[in-house]
């Protein structure tokens, strides 16, 4: 190296050329947030535009109004006797665990059931139980309060004939959509997908009460336009005076 070579150390350097080395770094910061606000910002449309779809899918298929669902009230006799046979049921198997015992439900018993019992309150004026067909379909009416996509418009109800189809195992019951028919509508594939995938008794099972009682049940089936709750095995599923 000549004698005559400057070195210039870096603080040494002028203002001008530090000034223009560290500018680069709030270009950077600037094209990040606009990056970052344009994601978002994308992210937010997608999302308005996907609940625009959304309600207008729940629109093509739903009323603002609920139609009227039958309530079947009963008798106080006839609720006091349904009641009865649901207590001594489990009752008989809580003390008699291994003793074959069974429950039957009509639509009937189902219906004042739901007009009646505080517990399925929630029910009440949403769902008529018409006809129970072997092996597993509940055939209904419903009206169904739908959730609300956009708060500024009315709530829409999902009128019409639902079949449900009551799936059991050992400790656990549910009721899944079957089929749904709307008389002159066509529900989306998807929206149809996820009303079949949802438990209808999902609700309850947070309650241990529910869970308790679910716990003693090993089969429910339909025979005879009833449904028949029971402890037993699928072997044993008679009640003992049917047994051979």
């Amino acid at each position: 190296m000549s004698s005559d070579q400057i070195i210039v150390q870096d603080h040494e350097r002028p203002a001008l050329n530090r000034a223009g080395r560290k500018s680069t770094f709030p270009k950077f910061g600037c094209i990040a947030a606009i990056l970052l606000g344009s994601f978002f910002i994308g992210i937010l449309i997608a999302g308005i535009l996907i609940g625009n779809q959304m309600a207008k899918d729940i629109e093509s298929f739903t009323d603002e109004s609920p139609e009227e669902v039958p309530v079947e009230r009963g008798t106080p006799e006839e609720l006091t006797n349904i009641r009865g046979r649901i207590l001594g049921f489990l009752d008989k198997i809580h003390r008699s665990p291994h003793t074959p015992s069974e429950l039957q439900l009509s639509t009937h018993d189902l219906n004042i059931l739901v007009a009646n019992d505080t517990y399925l309150g929630d029910l009440r004026g949403t769902i008529h139980f018409k006809e129970f067909i072997a092996p597993n379909i509940l055939k209904t009416e419903r009206s169904r309060p739908m959730s609300h996509i956009k708060f500024w418009k009315p709530r829409r109800y999902l009128n019409a004939k639902m079949d449900y189809r009551i799936a059991a195992q050992e400790g656990n019951i549910s009721l899944f959509v079957q089929t749904i028919h709307i008389e002159g509508k066509t529900i989306p594939d998807y929206f149809l997908q996820k009303f079949k995938s949802q438990d209808m008794l999902e609700p309850y099972k947070n309650d241990e009460r529910f869970i308790e009682a679910l716990k003693v049940l090993n089969i429910a089936r339909i025979e005879g336009g009833v449904i028949i709750l029971t402890n037993s095995s699928p072997s044993t599923s008679r009640s003992p005076d049917a047994m051979p």
